[in-house]
């Protein structure tokens, strides 16, 4: 069993929506996360806990290169995919209070 966790301070994720736009969302989310995002009324509490699954993921399965779009969550009941596959062996918890967001993730 592998397991990762992060946790993401709401107002960062912010700071950098703010500063870079596009350029951020679009560099660290998938298309499909951002459309999810917007449906769900452009919440960032979404955005930090949809960085801290990536981060949470990547310190899970300690692969070097991962790159932030391979990694992707989606749904309420949020599952991830790995380079779009889906995977059968991985949980996934997000939470938030106002000001922070976590993720973890187990490998089985």
């Amino acid at each position: 069993m592998k397991v990762g966790i992060d946790i993401v301070d709401i107002k960062r994720i912010d700071i950098l929506v703010k500063k870079y736009d596009s350029r951020f969302l679009n560099k660290i989310f998938s298309k499909r996360e951002l459309k999810e995002w917007e449906t769900r009324g452009k919440r960032l509490s979404y955005l930090a806990g949809r960085f801290a699954t990536k981060e949470a993921f990547s310190k899970a399965v300690k692969i070097r290169g991962l790159h932030w779009k391979d990694v992707e969550s989606l749904g309420v009941i949020p599952e991830i995919k790995f380079k779009n596959k889906n995977l059968k062996n991985v949980t996934l918890s997000i939470s938030h209070t106002e000001k922070l967001a976590t993720a973890v993730v187990v490998i089985m």
